[in-house]
């Protein structure tokens, strides 16, 4: 979670977080979804549309924001 976190900004695929983890793709889905309660791909969009949320009602232009 950290690590998708940090990294927000970037595409991460699941081969790349799996290698991070030492784990096997399938293995790493399964087991993110059994903690975390969603995908990492869900994970890393709900991050993405927070911090979205976050600089929209920092900045007073929606495309800075985005």
């Amino acid at each position: 979670c950290e690590y998708i976190e940090q990294n927000v900004e970037r595409t991460l695929t699941l081969d790349e977080l799996a290698g991070r983890a030492h784990l096997s793709p399938a293995y790493l889905q399964r087991l993110f979804k059994s903690v975390v309660g969603v995908s990492p791909k869900q994970y890393a969009d709900a991050c993405r549309l927070r911090m979205l949320k976050s600089e929209l009602r920092n900045s007073t232009d929606v495309a800075q924001a985005v």
